[in-house]
């Protein structure tokens, strides 16, 4: 439906601001609800729910409007470039506060390598321009460091917190249980939280999880070997649309961009937790691959 709706490089980039805004909102909600106290108390902090059921569920829509917001910036005009900033400063910040260790661990550090990779490429001149500021870059650096340093200081306990990993090894191992006895097709989408409390061992807590909290159990347990067999048909598929775009024009190619790198973000994330059994990542994740496969010349 996005090839029929946004036919049109103007279009596409309106529903990759339309996505930007979504996130932002959702940002903005948790942002309220944390100053007004709202929150799961974890590991001594009291961490952003905002709109959905958990802070993890929030931390995975925000880290891919963080990198959508992020490519935004190169393709909107100087005037609206400070909206797509602030924006970008929203949903940091609440992404932060949800204190998801596989979004700000995993899924922030693979989003803005890909996004670099990207800038790169399409400005190979960017490289010596960093170099010839070496001084500001070193600053620069500094500063991300210390920042660094008091998120960890701040976030100690939640970070050290290995209780929850246990927790994780119970649900994998009665995922992979599921998964063998239901191997070609698995049990369906929806069948995990009804499945997996029959193979999870004695004494186990984690009974209602919607999810195996892994992409990959995900795949085998909701659809199989077909299922892998299908998300590498995508991943080939999005790869080949992808190396097309590489002279296309900018306002495309950062779409693109935008799009890869908050599908990078969002796949590190997941081998930790969910890539699509939630609908709204389902729906996010339909949008921007048909965004980043869309022909150039659409």
């Amino acid at each position: 439906e996005v090839r029929v709706l946004a036919p049109a490089e103007v279009d596409r980039r309106n529903v990759l601001l339309a996505l930007v805004a979504g996130g932002t909102l959702a940002g903005i909600v948790g942002l309220a609800g944390w100053l007004r106290s709202d929150g799961a108390v974890v590991d001594g902090m009291r961490r952003l729910v905002g709109p959905h059921f958990s802070p993890n569920h929030t931390a995975l829509y925000l880290e891919r409007t963080l990198f959508l917001s992020l490519a935004a910036l190169f393709i909107m005009t100087r005037r609206h470039r400070a909206a797509a900033l602030a924006a970008s400063g929203v949903v940091a910040v609440a992404l932060v506060l949800t204190g998801s260790r596989g979004a700000l661990l995993l899924g922030v550090p693979a989003g803005l390598t890909v996004l670099a990779g990207f800038a790169l490429y399409r400005r190979p001149g960017l490289w010596r321009w960093v170099r010839r500021r070496r001084r500001w870059m070193i600053g620069a650096g500094a500063v991300v460091t210390v920042a660094l340093l008091a998120l960890v200081l701040w976030q100690r306990e939640r970070l050290a917190n290995l209780q929850t990993v246990a927790l994780r090894l119970d649900v994998w191992q009665a995922a992979l249980a599921l998964w063998r006895d239901h191997f070609w097709a698995g049990v369906g989408p929806g069948g995990f939280f009804w499945s997996y409390p029959a193979y999870l061992r004695p004494g186990a807590v984690e009974v209602d999880q919607l999810h195996p909290h892994s992409l990959w159990l995900e795949l085998v347990t909701t659809w199989g070997v077909l299922g892998l067999a299908w998300f590498a048909l995508s991943a080939v598929a999005l790869v080949t649309a992808v190396r097309r775009q590489g002279r296309a024009s900018a306002t495309t190619f950062w779409i693109v961009a935008g799009c890869c790198a908050a599908f990078a973000a969002a796949l590190a994330h997941a081998q930790t937790d969910t890539f699509l059994l939630l609908a709204d990542l389902a729906a996010w994740n339909a949008v921007a691959w048909a965004l980043a496969t869309a022909p150039a010349a659409d």
